[in-house]
């Protein structure tokens, strides 16, 4: 789209000449005379000049003025700048400010093109310094609001849809990898962020299909690199599309009165403004690249090192794709989950945090949620992938095998089996690979062949389901009442659970091979004795002495079966 053809302050000099001077001198008029610097912020044009003289240029000190004050939002300077419609004029500098440039000394030998084209990237964008100095002030502001604060917010909505369509048709360079770009692909959010905790009536503006504020946040988290990023932009957008389950007290009251559309409306809204920015070459992004875009995007975000990105960080992320999942399953965009089974790299980040949340102080309750949720994701598969077909179910499962899935459910049961929800998640999982079975390729089958059995994780599930013929009918006739078998805590879904990885185990397992997982010898050795192995042949003793311990031991639980 074209950009606003009103009159642009002209493009700004990054020098260094009388800088120091301009800023110490508009440092003393933002005290004395604050009307005078929003004079000069709202000048446009190369031949605007103020009654005193200023012009447009001088904006740029005053906004380098402006940083220090804006630090300080409850002192006196700030607020009869306030008084003064500084918030206003900020915004019309976001609107009006044209492109930031470097211009080199003329009396040195002229940089390359490549040259200054990379200073250039390494500079802020054009909006960003206004913007921060408004985000900075909303930040440190007070809380109940004062009128100052009430006079920001209305200054603030009253330009916001103007502010938010510069940032959406010219982000400049916001989407480029470096450490400036992370700060301004945050910054927007951040602000809504913050001035709803004083007025949630902006809510009523972000809503608004025609607003782009949701859309530059789905932007800017799918560019997003950092810490920052990533979370300030996925905490907006999971408020904004699962209100139930996340939204916070001060916006339910608002939105009691002023309900938000249907969450799989908003996504397809924002996913349609999205596909809508020209992409590379100028055309229109596919709806096949930007499912790709999210897809890729969770793959990098989820793996950061515990350093940059921690477990409740993870938490959040997990929380936005397996809301995006599923609005797309509900009609949003079918194309999401289509293009998350069918990704090795995402189930493997899945499948990497989990091992991170178990292995990481594993006392901490926020790491087992986030375990529990990771396995979630896979467990909410199971019906969307039986309307599938067999190319997406063969890839989403073989995408399981590679991602070691199996391994570390196995490794971690017994930490699993005492989360509230485990068993259930770790049965509709177990439950979604057997669905899947009769759609995969031989070559997947036999990778999957690879993984079972599974003695270990039976012998827990096993003994954490040993109960009494009394208290099993108690549990059984709750569990297949209506509704019952949604009932986490039940203890059913432990014995689910390993009658769907023994089911699993004998439905691939190969006639006349070793019954030793990963061994695929023919058996032609020793074959077990006990009850519950039913004569399993193995190809020798080795392998039979290496699942003896834990098989024979299964034989002899006084443990109450479901036939």
């Amino acid at each position: 789209m074209p950009r606003d053809t009103r009159p642009k302050v002209p493009e700004h000099v990054v020098s260094d000449q009388s800088a120091d001077a301009h800023s110490a001198r508009w440092k003393e008029l933002l005290k004395s005379d604050p009307r005078r610097a929003v004079r000069a912020l709202q000048l446009t044009g190369l031949s605007a000049e103020s009654v005193e003289g200023d012009t447009a240029w001088d904006a740029v000190p005053v906004i380098e003025a402006l940083q220090d004050v804006s630090c300080d939002p409850q002192g006196q300077v700030w607020k009869r700048l306030v008084r003064a419609g500084v918030v206003g004029a900020l915004c019309q500098c976001v609107i009006k400010f044209g492109r930031v440039t470097v211009q080199h000394d003329p009396a040195a030998p002229p940089p390359s093109k490549e040259t200054i084209s990379e200073m250039n990237r390494e500079l802020n964008s054009a909006w960003y310094g206004p913007l921060a100095i408004i985000c900075c002030a909303f930040l440190k502001c007070a809380v109940p609001p004062t009128p100052t604060e009430q006079r920001m917010v209305e200054d603030l909505k009253t330009h916001w849809r103007e502010v938010t369509d510069r940032i959406w048709h010219d982000p400049a360079n916001s989407l480029t990898e470096n450490r400036r770009a992370v700060l301004e692909r945050a910054v927007l959010a951040q602000i809504v962020m913050r001035v709803t905790c004083i007025d949630p009536s902006l809510l009523n503006i972000i809503a608004d299909p025609a607003d782009k504020t949701l859309a530059i946040c789905m932007r800017n988290w799918l560019h997003a690199s950092a810490r920052e990023d990533c979370v300030m932009n996925a905490s907006l957008l999971l408020l904004m599309l699962d209100p139930d389950e996340h939204l916070p007290s001060r916006w339910r009251a608002h939105f009691d009165s002023h309900p938000l559309p249907p969450a799989h409306t908003l996504l397809s809204s924002i996913l349609a403004d999205v596909r809508s920015a020209p992409g590379e070459g100028g055309q229109e992004t596919t709806p096949e690249q930007i499912v790709q875009a999210i897809v890729n995007a969770a793959t990098r975000h989820l793996p950061k090192p515990a350093d940059q990105f921690g477990l409740p960080d993870v938490f959040l992320e997990l929380e936005f794709l397996r809301t995006l999942l599923r609005l797309g399953t509900k009609g949003a965009c079918p194309a999401l989950p289509r293009a998350a089974y069918k990704s090795e790299p995402l189930w493997l980040a899945i499948t990497c945090v989990m091992r991170r949340a178990a292995r990481e102080k594993a006392g901490r309750r926020h790491d087992h949620n986030v375990f529990i949720l990771a396995l979630n994701i896979f467990s909410g598969t199971l019906q969307p992938i039986q309307m599938e077909n067999a190319e997406c179910a063969n890839a989403m499962i073989r995408g399981w095998v590679i991602a070691g899935l199996l391994d570390e459910l196995d490794e971690f049961s017994s930490v699993l089996i005492h989360e509230p929800s485990g068993p259930l998640n770790l049965t509709m999982s177990l439950y979604t690979i057997k669905a899947c079975i009769p759609k995969l390729s031989s070559e997947t089958l036999t990778m999957l062949r690879s993984q079972f059995p599974r003695p270990g994780m039976i012998f827990q599930l096993l003994i954490s389901s040993t109960m009494t013929q009394e208290e099993g009918d108690s549990h059984h006739k709750v569990f297949i009442s209506p509704g019952g078998f949604l009932r986490a805590e039940n203890p059913m879904w432990k014995q689910g659970a390993w009658q769907t990885l023994d089911d699993i185990a004998q439905t691939v397992a190969l006639p006349g091979e070793c019954s030793n997982r990963g061994c695929t010898k023919p058996a032609h050795g020793p074959t077990c004795g006990t009850r519950r192995c039913k004569g399993a042949r193995y190809c020798s003793q080795t392998c039979m002495h290496r699942c003896a311990s834990i098989v024979t031991r299964l034989t002899y639980l006084p443990i109450l079966a479901m036939q």
